[in-house]
């Protein structure tokens, strides 16, 4: 474009025009600053994660608690769900005292002792009924459960009544139970991906006020040609 930066008004010999251009420039890298210092920090989707392991993977026939599985810095949490795991309140801590066993059918004694809790319930089938074993095995047994869940219901006129209840497709999000690690690649990937997408957005936005300036506010100004004038 022929004499874009409007070389006949001589600009540069001009103080405001001067003024101008520093506060443009300071507040463009400032906002520059300001998004990617933003975008890294205390970003709720950063890091990203990647299934490190299934929950049925890691069992065997020992009565175990799935918090007592994961490794150092793993998170517990369902298939699909790794949009919860970088917020302020985890939820991985329901899954922690789940007991896990590849026999849980023959280990629902050890786990009532192991837990404290005698009370077997099968909310999705007997709501708040307290069955009895042969028929919570039944149950463990044809649905293939390998995990019974503490739970508990909390009365204001009443004791507190806790229970083990099936870990099984209708108890939390109907997903599997993964262990989650970070993904570096994946992480990276996604900062330099969204700082580029920042910075080519507030060019774009630097260079739509360039025009505007040169093109739309001197020409209102000076029209075509240049003031005789220093302004």
């Amino acid at each position: 474009m022929k004499n874009f930066f409007r070389k006949d008004l001589k600009l540069n010999k001009r103080w405001w025009h001067r003024l101008f251009v520093a506060i443009f420039s300071l507040l463009f890298v400032g906002l520059l600053f300001f998004f990617i210092a933003d975008f890294v920090v205390d970003n709720p989707n950063i890091p990203k994660w990647e299934v490190s392991d299934v929950l049925e993977d890691r069992l065997t026939s020992e009565i175990i608690q799935i918090k007592d599985l994961a490794k150092p810095g793993e998170q517990i949490q369902e298939s699909g769900r790794t949009h919860v795991l970088n917020t302020a309140t985890r939820s991985d801590s329901i899954y922690a005292d789940v007991y896990c066993s590849l026999e849980v059918e023959d280990k629902i004694e050890d786990i009532q002792r192991a837990s404290g809790i005698d009370n077997l319930y099968i909310r999705n089938k007997f709501q708040k009924q307290n069955v009895p074993l042969e028929t919570y095995r039944d149950y463990v047994v044809e649905k293939n459960i390998n995990c019974l869940k503490p739970d508990a219901y909390s009365y204001t006129d009443r004791p507190r009544v806790t229970f083990l209840e099936p870990l099984d497709a209708s108890t939390f999000y109907g997903n599997d139970v993964v262990f989650y690690k970070t993904s570096q690649i994946k992480s990276t990937l996604y900062m330099v991906m969204g700082i580029a997408i920042t910075i080519s957005a507030l060019t774009g936005l630097f260079l739509l006020f360039v025009l505007l300036y040169y093109k739309v506010l001197l020409y209102i100004i000076f029209g075509n040609s240049g003031a005789k004038d220093d302004m």
